[in-house]
């Protein structure tokens, strides 16, 4: 009886609590709308500069040894940067996803200054970098200090830090549901209600703020209006493959070359970076900065294939050399610009074989989704970013087929998603700095894997760990008070509270939601040693069939 009175009032708690997020997800995305949208600006003016030095020093040579000596007095304070606050360097994406997986610890205050000093320091030398993913993470950092200022811990930090992150996308693009979408499939892989409604608040909120800046064109406003006949759409298979392909080719290229430059001292690669662009920024300056004259240039007239197979190779080789180094920056654009190269290569071939030349610019906008979705894995995001960026959709069906296409290239070559393997990366490197503190006002969630003890049981049939009370079922739209004969289901969110003084609560019923299946127990045994809690209780017995 105490114990049903308990979650009754924990749910009474939780339902306060839900509202009291958003709310405070609003916060983040005014926040997040702010602080991108001065990154984004400064960025896109240090590529500017970058382009004008390279430019007046080509007719001023005497400059050449001031702009050697100045990349390598910024790439060596870009690496203390870096060596001071590890979690700023890269992308930031999977640093993110780190932080939500509970694996690494956010500073919300170091990682902006790294932030902000080094993209742009990298952006004034030109180097192929894009802005979108230190915005996701900018957001992140943003959401950690609503937290700290006015949240608690467990489900709201990380609803915050979510909401952070899809806003940061959100703001850069002028793309709020690719913002929200993006958090959900890549960030999180789940689409729990609570994060839903958090990730779409502070996503909505910070594109309001950027577009206040910025005006209502999206930042990659292509204007393709052609539309496909139907038959052409047979064209999508063939692009998709080679989307597929070059994709696949980004994603290992861009590994080794991080892998590369593991082999110099940690000092040296972002000076190595900058010494590398700087020829590129005297011989083809198009290959600067992210890439959004790249795709501009694949959406309008048609060039000679000789040009854009050589920006293609170009393009990737500066955008390995620059990221490899951990300098801050991520490779979101200058993958969709690879994938544009691509696309308008792909179709300016086949225009001499009968393809209507008013079709490019449509197949290096599929193709821009298709590169995305092969190299990174996540092809809802890359359909909505294009989508979004079109203004229309009416080309949702060849960018699906183009996406999928090249998805499945992507798994028959059992390519890894890009980020995971960073993240995978960055955890060996430095180690976790997560370390859970008892809480016991905190609520957390656990998603219920298919495969999984939890999966098909009853309430009453689980050994419920003594170090945590389940208060709610969250079954879809709807939530479900715990009763001994409530089914779990696959897919559901358990959201529970710990019990006294627990620093693993969190971790324990975790474990009793992870998918088995295809798990040895000596994985599963490791997966618990790492939690710090116990595996292989006499009491846990398997659910029964439904």
């Amino acid at each position: 009886m105490a114990r049903d009175k308990k979650r009754q009032n924990n749910m009474r708690a939780f339902y306060r609590l839900n509202w009291s997020i958003a709310a405070k997800c609003l916060l983040v995305g005014l926040i997040t709308g702010a602080l991108v949208s001065v990154y984004r600006m400064g960025v896109a003016n240090g590529v500017s500069f970058a382009r004008g030095m390279y430019s007046f020093a080509s007719e001023n040579l005497w400059l050449i040894d001031i702009i050697i000596e100045a990349a390598i007095a910024c790439g060596l304070f870009i690496s203390w940067m870096v060596k001071k606050e590890p979690m700023a360097s890269g992308s930031g994406i999977p640093q993110t996803e780190g932080v939500l997986s509970y694996l690494l610890k956010m500073r919300a205050l170091p990682i902006l200054a790294v932030r902000y000093a080094g993209g742009l320091l990298g952006a004034m030398f030109g180097l192929s970098l894009g802005r979108e993913g230190p915005c996701v993470q900018i957001g992140a950092a943003s959401g950690k200090l609503v937290r700290n200022g006015m949240g608690k811990g467990g489900l709201e930090e990380n609803c915050l830090i979510t909401a952070g992150a899809a806003a940061g996308l959100s703001a850069a693009f002028s793309a709020p549901i690719s913002g929200m979408v993006f958090a959900l499939e890549e960030v999180h892989r789940s689409f729990s209600p609570f994060l839903v409604i958090s990730a779409a608040v502070g996503s909505m909120v910070s594109c309001a703020v950027a577009e206040f800046v910025f005006g209502l064109t999206p930042v990659l406003d292509f204007g393709v209006t052609e539309i496909m006949p139907l038959l052409d759409y047979l064209w999508m298979v063939p692009l998709g493959i080679a989307a597929g392909l070059i994709g696949c080719l980004t994603n290992k290229a861009l590994l080794l070359s991080q892998k590369a430059y593991g082999k110099l001292p940690s000092w040296l690669g972002p000076v190595v970076s900058l010494l590398i662009i700087i020829p590129f920024g005297f011989a083809l300056p198009d290959v600067l900065g992210g890439g959004d004259n790249l795709i501009a240039m694949a959406e309008g007239d048609l060039q000679p294939l000789w040009i854009l197979g050589m920006l293609l190779l170009v393009k990737i080789l500066v955008t390995c050399t620059s990221f490899g180094s951990g300098t801050p920056g991520g490779i979101f654009m200058p993958t969709l610009a690879i994938g544009a190269l691509t696309g308008a290569l792909f179709g300016t071939a086949f225009v001499p074989l009968g393809l209507d030349p008013q079709l490019v610019p449509l197949f290096a906008v599929c193709c821009m989704s298709g590169t995305f979705a092969s190299a990174v894995k996540a092809p809802i995001t890359g359909i909505l970013l294009v989508v979004e960026m079109t203004g229309s959709l009416t080309h949702i069906l060849p960018l699906a087929i183009c996406s999928f296409v090249s998805l499945l290239v992507s798994d028959l070559l059992k390519v890894q998603p890009v980020y995971s393997v960073l993240l995978d990366r960055y955890v060996d490197k430095n180690g976790r700095s997560y370390v859970p503190k008892s809480d016991p006002d905190r609520l957390f969630e656990v998603y219920v894997q298919p495969g999984s003890i939890l999966a098909g049981a009853e309430m009453g049939e689980v050994s419920w760990p003594s170090s945590s009370i389940v208060v709610s079922i969250q079954k879809a739209e709807r939530s479900v008070v715990p009763r001994a004969t409530s089914r779990i289901r696959a897919g559901d969110h358990l959201i529970a509270t710990p019990v006294g003084e627990r620093k693993h609560a969190k971790e324990e019923l975790k474990l009793l939601g992870m998918d088995r299946r295809g798990t040895s127990e000596s994985n599963l045994r490791a997966a618990a040693v790492m939690a710090g809690v116990g595996f292989g209780s006499d009491k846990e017995r398997a659910p029964k069939s439904e």
